[in-house]
């Protein structure tokens, strides 16, 4: 859904959203206009800025997913090393 292999612009309008509201769409678009000098369809800036805006906000989500899982194994006994 990120255009890895193929064009964003040829998927179906909901898949196409998806493939924009995801991290890794931007992040491919960076690495190809990085390594390659594929034109952008907005600055670079922009792109940077929504990976930075993605880490900033998920994070700290993925920080509270991971403490309450180990919190619930740590409960029922099933992860060894905690």
């Amino acid at each position: 859904m990120a255009g890895l292999y193929f064009p964003v612009a040829l998927l179906p309008a909901g898949i196409r959203w998806v493939s924009e509201v995801q991290p890794f769409t931007p992040a491919v678009d960076l690495l190809r206009h990085t390594l390659i000098a594929l034109p952008l369809d907005g600055s670079p800036l922009t792109d940077a800025l929504r990976l930075a805006l993605f880490s900033v906000v998920l994070l700290p989500l993925s920080i509270v997913a991971l403490a309450g899982a180990l919190g619930h194994a740590r409960r029922r006994g099933t992860v060894g090393e905690y």
